[in-house]
């Protein structure tokens, strides 16, 4: 009789780790804009204008990525679950229907474009998206984390700078697409923001991070 295996052994845990897929989707969203740029390799007016550049398939792909994440996380109530998963097919409809490269004024890029995307349907999208994450940053995120001592308090801290840098980047977008700021390259950075944000709060939240959560509550990638 052969002795036991430890590596079959049961794990006795879920078949999917929502603290996982946190931990993945904080990482795509935080490495998108960074990803996009180096592949792109010329100055970008807007994230989204990196569809009709070499880095399209990254953009779209990490898209789908986050949106099906989205669709799949259901939070701990039942709002929640509605929310997230319009969050996921507003980031759907993100790539799906990309901005106008003639809205963009980005002639480097769109100088030998034909055609245009539908800026407004990706703009109410891109919106409803961001919203909703903000709103998981200040409200549940907030909420689990103050209940969790001293570590909780460090993540509500975080959370609570990653929602509101989301709500102003919102802003700073709005402002800009109905002309009230006129600074170069302004949409581009705060979608940065926002993005790196978003990526930050659900790394966070993923319970990876040592001095961000208690041994207990704690993600490991094997146990």
């Amino acid at each position: 009789m052969n002795p036991p295996n430890n590596q079959h052994t049961p794990t006795q845990q879920a078949v999917f780790d929502y603290r996982g897929l946190r931990f993945a989707m904080g990482c795509v969203a935080l490495s998108l804009s960074f990803l996009v740029v180096w592949i792109a390799k010329v100055p970008l007016s807007s994230i989204s204008v990196s569809y009709y550049t070499g880095a399209r398939d990254v953009f779209v792909g990490s898209l789908f990525m986050v949106g099906t994440f989205l669709i799949a996380y259901n939070g701990q109530y039942v709002h929640e679950a509605i929310l997230s998963k319009i969050a996921g097919l507003a980031a759907l409809v993100i790539a799906l229907e990309p901005t106008s490269c003639s809205i963009a004024q980005d002639p480097i890029i769109c100088s030998g474009v034909i055609g245009s995307g539908h800026p407004k349907i990706h703009g109410i999208a891109a919106l409803i998206h961001f919203s909703i994450l903000a709103y998981f940053c200040l409200i549940p995120f907030r909420r689990q984390a103050i209940k969790k001592g001293s570590v909780g308090k460090r993540r509500w801290v975080i959370y609570t700078l990653c929602g509101w840098a989301i709500i102003w980047s919102l802003v700073a977008v709005l402002l800009s697409e109905f002309g009230v700021l006129h600074i170069e390259r302004l949409v581009f950075y705060a979608e940065r923001v926002a993005l790196s944000a978003f990526g930050i709060a659900w790394i966070v939240s993923g319970h990876k991070l040592p001095f961000l959560t208690h041994p207990d509550e704690r993600w490991s990638l094997f146990k």
